[in-house]
């Protein structure tokens, strides 16, 4: 937490723990608990609008979890890259002939 509200702050860990008592330090976690802030909280922010989006695309399956980045993951995806190929072209093919529908029957894009 001390990294965090340094860079919140734009100092060092020792300038923030100087300036931070353990009272204020301890409202600072307690706040962090109910609003958390940072990379973290925008990667599940930018994991939602995903999700969203490839909901409305067609993906009714689609999870959060799926559209987490995975950093530090030291487990491989499951998918060899010929599966996600496969996966990806398929869908792009479907996308495609909805468009196709959509123009031929005059309804927008």
């Amino acid at each position: 937490m001390w990294f965090r509200l340094a860079a919140l702050f734009g100092c060092t860990v020792r300038e923030a723990q100087a300036r931070c008592n353990s009272r204020e330090f301890a409202e600072w976690c307690a706040f962090y608990n109910l609003d958390p802030f940072g990379e973290l909280r925008a990667d599940y922010r930018a994991a939602l609008m995903t999700v969203h989006i490839r909901r409305a695309f067609g993906d009714s399956k689609c999870k959060l979890t799926d559209c987490l980045l995975a950093i530090g993951a030291t487990e491989k995806s499951k998918r060899d890259w010929q599966t996600q190929k496969a996966q990806l072209t398929a869908w792009a093919q479907s996308w495609n002939r909805q468009q196709a529908k959509r123009r031929k029957h005059g309804d927008g894009n």
